[in-house]
């Protein structure tokens, strides 16, 4: 089994930070913790969590055509990214990929499935990115613009 990214408290312990210290971003989980208006609502509908969900997620397509003006059966949803990547290969079954490396794993993965041919990009720091000074440095897997931070806007205070 692979390592999966957002392991805080294993990464503390392999480095002896207070899990607080650390800031993560080898998954997408919000660095500034879970808004307070998404607490709310999942305590206000925590005794939906009793029913097995629709896993054609229904409500929530329709909802999201309305607010992007576009047929339901255009909105793809699912339980996280890794699930999304492995329906979208399957649905478009693309015979080669071009990858950017390094990368996300589940990529090659899902694409090695369904026998896809790949083609490797190796993205290097010299040739591609062209870092700011007195910003972090952040590309990781979760970091699609592969852009810089200023750090008071990762972490305000």
């Amino acid at each position: 089994m692979s390592e999966h990214g957002g392991n805080v408290l294993e990464m503390a312990l392999k480095t002896g930070l207070d899990p607080a210290e650390i800031i993560d971003f080898s998954a997408n989980i919000n660095p500034l913790g879970m808004p307070a208006s998404l607490k709310a609502a999942i305590i206000e509908h925590l005794t939906s969590a009793e029913c097995y969900p629709d896993v054609e997620y229904r409500r929530l397509h329709a909802a999201l055509a309305r607010v992007h003006h576009c047929p339901p059966e255009n909105i793809m949803a699912g339980n996280g990214a890794t699930e999304l990547i492995y329906a979208i290969v399957n649905r478009l079954r693309p015979r080669t990929a071009l990858l950017l490396t390094p990368g996300f794993a589940e990529y090659r993965r899902a694409l090695q499935r369904i026998d896809c041919q790949i083609e490797d990009f190796l993205l290097d720091e010299a040739g591609v990115f062209n870092p700011m000074s007195g910003c972090c440095r952040c590309w990781p897997s979760a970091n699609r613009t592969v852009c810089s931070w200023p750090p008071l806007t990762i972490r305000p205070g």
